[in-house]
């Protein structure tokens, strides 16, 4: 367990417990001030995908163990997500990035044999704002639809109605978060940080699942269910 899970089991308890379906703001920012945090958490995890740690290589001729070729797309994609929407909280077309964070992203991928080193912990710092953005919008969005399920919850369908439905509804989360997770947590930071073993990833998917669910039962939208 390292302090990056724990930042982002944070992050999914109180994204999921304000971002109901009553619309509720986590905090109180001004725009340009949350587009400037979404900008620079999309660039310190392309700042990840062009660096190495001294004595290693780069990214491109030996990618982390257990990233294929096939992640790197969506983790770009999710870098233009992050990014669009700090434009677009800055006024801009979110539209507008996608394209010049694909250039920036493959140039940094072709390049990182040539550009500088940086130890571990610093990319680990780096890819940390990044991963805490991603994590905030995927549990703002499981917060959303719990919220939508009606201001009573589940609870109106009766004890095992109601069981069935968080279960059924917990196994989506876990489904959508794992997907998430592998794509915009796991391959940003084992690219920062490569070595984890697939055990420790499991325990840190759950503590992140974990605190997205004590969001929601705290925000009201799915309430604990006594059978």
């Amino acid at each position: 367990m390292q302090w990056e899970d724990l930042g982002i089991a944070l992050v999914a308890i109180v994204y999921a417990w304000f971002k109901r379906g009553s619309g509720g703001s986590v905090v109180v920012l001004p725009d340009h001030v949350t587009g400037v945090i979404a900008l620079m958490a999309a660039a310190g995890a392309i700042v990840a995908l062009a660096t190495r740690t001294p004595g290693e290589s780069a990214v491109e001729s030996n990618p982390a163990p257990g990233i294929s070729w096939a992640l790197i797309g969506p983790l770009v994609a999710g870098i233009s997500i992050v990014a669009g929407g700090g434009v677009e909280k800055l006024g801009g077309d979110p539209a507008a990035v996608a394209f010049p964070v694909l250039v920036v992203a493959a140039l940094a991928i072709v390049l990182a044999p040539y550009l500088p080193t940086l130890g571990r912990r610093t990319r680990r710092v780096l890819v940390a704002p990044f991963v805490f953005v991603s994590s905030g919008i995927f549990s703002s969005v499981v917060g959303t639809i719990a919220g939508s399920l009606g201001t009573t919850g589940l609870s109106g369908l009766g004890p095992l109605g109601s069981l069935a439905t968080v279960l059924g509804f917990l196994g989506v989360v876990a489904a959508a978060g794992a997907v998430f997770y592998v794509m915009l947590v796991v391959v940003p930071r084992d690219l920062a940080s490569p070595g984890s073993s697939n055990l420790a990833w499991i325990v840190r998917f759950a503590v992140f699942l974990g605190g997205i669910v004590v969001g929601v039962v705290l925000g009201g939208a799915v309430p604990i269910v006594v059978v």
